[in-house]
Order: C-alpha cells, then sequence, then structure tokens
C-alpha cells in the first residue's frame, strides 16, 4: 500500500483483525486504503479505497471497533482502538476515503428479544434500534428449525483448539413470534367466539412457522454449510449410521463430504479424516466403517470424533464417478469409471482414495471362537474389543481407537491363580498417553489369544510372568466358588432332610428281633402257612400280621426314597447341561 505523497499515514498498534483473531498487529490508514499485518505471523489483511462503501465505529469488548462495510456485500472489523482514535480516523477517513462514516450505539438494556437481519453476511440483532450483536454467518455450520416451527437453531464452527480451556460460542437458539392476528380471524373471534380465537391462533403458529423458515434459508444462503453445496464426484444413499444415529445420504466430493440426514447435514473436510477403519460385526450379517476425524464434528454440544457406519455385507452396489476418465486416471489411479461390489467394498475404496488414508483392517488376531474381536464392556456400555495389528479399537458405543504408539502398557486383573479365586471373567486395563481405559466382563477363554497378540505386538505387558494357560473346564462351566445357585443349592438340602427323615423312620419301624426267620418264609413261601398252620391260629396270629404291614411300609418308603433319590440327580444333570449351552452360546457371540 502506497502513500500519497505529502500524507503521512495513520498508525496504531496493538489492533486485531475481527473478533476471533489470536494475536494482535499494526494497523495503517493511507489515502488509498487501509492495511494490517499481523505482529507475529506476518499475515496482511489489504483493503482499497475503491472497496469501501461504509464505514462504522462502534463500542465492544475490546476497545473500539471500525467496520469496514465493502461493495461486494462483505465487511472486515478491526477491534482495539481507543477512544481517543475516534477523531483521527474518522476524519480521516471522511476526508480520504469519500464514504459515509456512522457511529453505532451497541444496545445495553440486556434485552434477549429484538428483531434480526442479515446484512453485509452477518446475521444482526437490533433491540429497540440498537445493535446487539452481528454473528458472521461464514461460521455458520448447521441452522435448524426446531420445536413447534418456531425456533431456530444455530450452530457454529468451533476453532478447533478443544484443549484452549477457553469458552466458545457454538449454538445460538432463536424464537420467532407473530403476536399479529390476522383481520379475518379477529372479525371470527366477535362473531364465533372459541372458533374465530382458535383460528387466530393457528393462523398467528402458522405465519411464525413461515418466518422461521425464510430467516433460516437466508441464513443458509451465506452460510458455510452451502458454500460448499453442488453435484459431487459419487453419492451413496440411504447409509445406516450409528454414530450419530440415524441415515444419511453421502455426497463424496473431492476435497469434502457432505452428509444429508433428515434433521441434520455435516461437511467433513477430507483433511480432518485421520484413520478409516473396516470391521467385520460378529453376526456375520454387516460390516462396521469408521471414519476418525480430527477436529471432530458437532451437533450442539456433543462432539463426534467418530462416524461409525453400519453396512451390509452382502448387499451389491453400482454407481458412477463423475469425473472424466483423464482426471480420473491422474488423481485416482485405483478408482474406475464405474464402481461395482460389495457396499463396504466401493465405499471404503473411494473414501480411500479421496482421504489418501490407508485402510485399517483386522489383522492376524482370533478369538477362541475364531472371531477378530472379543465381546467386552467399558464402564456401563457393552461393545467389542477389536485388536489389530497396529491399534486397538472398542465398538460402539463410545467409539474408542488407540494406536500401537499412544498405548504405554496394558493389565490384565481378576485372573484365577493358585491359591486365587476363581472366576470366569477377567479385566483388561490399557494405560495410553490419554489416561487408562478399563474393559470388563472378557471371557475367561480369550487370555491365552490376547496375552499372545500383544506379545507379538511388543506391547509392554505389567504382569507378564503369569502364566497364560487355558482355564479348566470346570472354572468355564461347572460354576465357581464365587459363584452361587441358589436353586441347585435348595434343591439338594430338600432332598438331604427327606432322605434323613425317612431313615430315621425305618431305623425306629425295624425290630430285628421279631423279624425271625419264619416270618420271612411267611411272606416269601407259599408253603409257609401250611407248615406253621396251628402255631399261626393262636395268640402269634397278631404278631405275624403287625411284621407284614411293617415290611410292607418299610419297603414303600424304600422305593419312594430312591425315586426321590434319581429326581435329585435327574435335575443336576439338567442344570449341568442348561449352563454348558449358555456358556458355549456367549462365547459364540
Amino acid at each position: 500500500m502506497m502513500a500519497s505523497a505529502g500524507v503521512e499515514p495513520q498508525s496504531f498498534k496493538g489492533i486485531f483483525l475481527g473478533a476471533k483473531t489470536k494475536g494482535h498487529g499494526k494497523f495503517k490508514m493511507s489515502p488509498t486504503g487501509v492495511g494490517w499485518k499481523h505482529s507475529e505471523t506476518g499475515r496482511t489483511e489489504l483493503i482499497e479505497k475503491k472497496e469501501m462503501a461504509s464505514i462504522n465505529w462502534m463500542r465492544v469488548a475490546r476497545g473500539y471497533q471500525l467496520k469496514f462495510n465493502l461493495k461486494n456485500g462483505t465487511s472486515v472489523k478491526f477491534e482495539g482502538f481507543d477512544f481517543e482514535d475516534k477523531e483521527a480516523i474518522l476524519g480521516f477517513a471522511g476526508k480520504y476515503f469519500e464514504v459515509r462514516t456512522k457511529e453505532v450505539e451497541p444496545a445495553v438494556k440486556g434485552w434477549n428479544w429484538g428483531e434480526a437481519e442479515i446484512e453485509g453476511g452477518h446475521l444482526q440483532m437490533t433491540v429497540a434500534g440498537r445493535t446487539a450483536f452481528e454473528l458472521p454467518l461464514t461460521d455458520v455450520t448447521q441452522a435448524v428449525a426446531g420445536g413447534k416451527g418456531n425456533e431456530l437453531s444455530i450452530e457454529l464452527a468451533g476453532d478447533g483448539d478443544d484443549d484452549s480451556g477457553g469458552v466458545q460460542l457454538v449454538e445460538l437458539r432463536f424464537q420467532l413470534n407473530d403476536r399479529s392476528v390476522p383481520a379475518e380471524a379477529g372479525e371470527g373471534e366477535d362473531e364465533g367466539g372459541d372458533d374465530g380465537e382458535a383460528a387466530g391462533e393457528s393462523a398467528a403458529v402458522d405465519s411464525a412457522q413461515r418466518a422461521t423458515e425464510q430467516l433460516r434459508e437466508a441464513i443458509l444462503a451465506q452460510a458455510s454449510v452451502t458454500q460448499v453445496s453442488g453435484e459431487g464426484v459419487v453419492s451413496f444413499k440411504d447409509i445406516a449410521c450409528l454414530v450419530p444415529r440415524g441415515r444419511y445420504d453421502l455426497d463424496v466430493h473431492q476435497e469434502f463430504v457432505r452428509m444429508r440426514g433428515k434433521t441434520f447435514d455435516y461437511n467433513i473436510n477430507m483433511a480432518h479424516v485421520k484413520d478409516l477403519i473396516v470391521l467385520p460385526k460378529t453376526d456375520g450379517l454387516h460390516i462396521f466403517f469408521v471414519m476418525c476425524l480430527d477436529p471432530p464434528v458437532r451437533q450442539g454440544m456433543t462432539r463426534y470424533p467418530f462416524l461409525v457406519f453400519q453396512l451390509v455385507r452382502d448387499e451389491e452396489l453400482e454407481v458412477e464417478l463423475k469425473l472424466d476418465a483423464a482426471e480420473l486416471a491422474d488423481k485416482y489411479p485405483k478408482l474406475k469409471p464405474v464402481m461395482n461390489g460389495s457396499t463396504y467394498e466401493v465405499v471404503s475404496k473411494v473414501m480411500k482414495s479421496f482421504t489418501g488414508r490407508k485402510l485399517l483392517l483386522p489383522g492376524q488376531f482370533k478369538s477362541k471362537m475364531e472371531e477378530t474381536c472379543v465381546k467386552a464392556s467399558y464402564k456401563a456400555n457393552e461393545g467389542f474389543l477389536y485388536p489389530l495389528d497396529k491399534g486397538v479399537v472398542f465398538l460402539t458405543k463410545p467409539t474408542l481407537h488407540f494406536s500401537h504408539k499412544e498405548i504405554d502398557c496394558v493389565e490384565f486383573s481378576r485372573l484365577s491363580q493358585t491359591g486365587g479365586v476363581s472366576t470366569r471373567s477377567f479385566d483388561l486395563d490399557i494405560t495410553t498417553t490419554r489416561g487408562n481405559f478399563n474393559f470388563h466382563n472378557i471371557a475367561k477363554g480369550e487370555y491365552k489369544a490376547l496375552f499372545e497378540h500383544f506379545q507379538r505386538c511388543n506391547i509392554k505387558i505389567e504382569n507378564a510372568d503369569a502364566n497364560p494357560v487355558e482355564p479348566s473346564y470346570k472354572e468355564l462351566s461347572d460354576g465357581s466358588d464365587d459363584e452361587h445357585d441358589a436353586y441347585l443349592a435348595r434343591v439338594k438340602r430338600d432332598g438331604e432332610e427327606r432322605g434323613a427323615l425317612s431313615s430315621s423312620e425305618d431305623d425306629e419301624d425295624f425290630n430285628a428281633a421279631a423279624y425271625s426267620d419264619s416270618d420271612a418264609a411267611e411272606e416269601y413261601d407259599s408253603e409257609a402257612s401250611s407248615g406253621s398252620g396251628g402255631a399261626g391260629s393262636g395268640g402269634g396270629g397278631g404278631s405275624d400280621a403287625g411284621s407284614e404291614d411293617s415290611a410292607a411300609a418299610r419297603k414303600r418308603k424304600e422305593k419312594k426314597k430312591a425315586r426321590k433319590e434319581k429326581e435329585l440327580l435327574r435335575e443336576e444333570r439338567r442344570r449341568k447341561k442348561a449352563k454348558q449351552a449358555t456358556k458355549g452360546y456367549a462365547d459364540g457371540r
């Protein structure tokens, strides 16, 4: 920027470019325009005289603001001026720039209602004719109507510095009301009573909904969410997404991916995709496709560093890439003009080519059931733990991913050892540079496979001296010392009590002296009565009859006891088989 001869440029230090710029710089004014240069990075911003439409001076949080409204409809703001700079700046601008200068009074009443209008690429909120705040529409990433149709939620892009500890504005919500009632409704209210009042309320709601939709469309017309719109290279329709949940259409462009859902849209820069992961689900029917993002996408206050898609394994897909053959062969030699095959293969190959990232696939690890993962729990959430050759992944909620470079060590806990308590599961503690992560409820049968996997990948194991021996069948199927089966214990206790009662009754009724050989012969020998008829007809007849009754009762009790014992044995065998079947199903899952 050249200064005119004989005119001394106006210079100001400690000036910020806009409200989000980190670091200040030097601001200069000359008859041909203005310029700003960052004191550390050297970044410059130049505005020529012919580009200016008007200039505003306003009190803001960081001193005073000088706003240049440009002829192309945009604006540029500089902040950090002192009150004493006002006369020099506005006088210089009015003399050399030949544009209208205006001092804008800010709204200080603290009201949260007013009028919203779009001016110069900004959403401006005015209260009682004064400016409350201005929102640059280039920072808007989402605009969604909610509530009863008269609520508008606007999401803003963060600066990506989540570790700064500062406060960022990420969402604004507006509620639009129409207090005016059409004349027809007002007249009907006088004549028709409740019907006219209901019609007036309905008309007011419809008017508010139309106003909300008009404001939403006006915002999206200049917001960054639509600056990336247009026809993509390829589109994938109705893709099931687990995180965030819903179904989305994926419009793949060369520089970004746009996810279009029924309620929310997301724009993902290809440079923000750090990893692509393809993993099979244990049901054998689906494939997980995971995109790792940095910075993550936002939905209100919720951040999504991972996008998890669930694709059908056997579903076939054929798409055509909207690129000419020369450009396709030059930039993406691994893609064809027409891509066909399984849906997960086509999607992963396209994303791999456009992002330039390698696909992370299952490695050498195999569980006891020949799966590429083990069932585990993280906190209160059940999921699947995938030990890969270059990292560890946990799906689906929350989704976690650790590369081997991030892992400091792993430790197995709650293992069955000599003199210890026997359990059916164990815990895996993974210590990373981001903290400690505990995965529990891992079946003991997976211990050996996990132990050998981490040894093979040269991951430090804290208790490496533990013996990775396969647990015994008794530990896996027959229960353990710390697990009590109340039902089986009650059945055994009832059986023992009945057996003790029957045994004591038999001992009390049995009289060895009275049970003579002749009594036995009389019971089992058909000729006994003829050989001892005289004796039996006397006073001994009653004794013989009593002995017969006692023997019959004893036999009935013994048979009853035997039946009880057989029932108890059958019940124990049934319970064991049920436990074995349940354990086998759990391992298979």
